[in-house]
């Protein structure tokens, strides 16, 4: 399929309201992103393309930033955490 036919085939609907758990969602996507790219904006285009092909909608840039930031957070907590780790083997 061609990138023209999947969106004739399946139509975005505009951006709808997302519960905390989508936006949690797209984070995760987005940090997995980030994990094997060290990319941020790919990170976004991945909460973005996340939302597109899970729900079928249009992410708008505010839900796709809000899910990049949980993901930043989430980095910082997983460097704190091996920080921790390495330093109390290191004793």
């Amino acid at each position: 399929m061609t990138t023209e036919t999947i969106k004739s085939t399946f139509p975005l609907s505009p951006a709808i309201y997302m519960s905390t758990v989508d936006t949690q969602n797209m984070a995760e996507a987005a940090l997995v992103s980030y994990e094997m790219t060290a990319s941020w904006s790919a990170a976004y285009t991945a909460a973005v393309e996340y939302a597109a092909d899970e729900w079928h909608i249009k992410a708008t840039p505010a839900q796709a930033k809000t899910a990049v930031r949980l993901a930043q957070t989430g980095w910082d907590g997983i460097r704190m955490s091996v920080k921790a780790t390495v330093m109390g083997a290191s004793q």
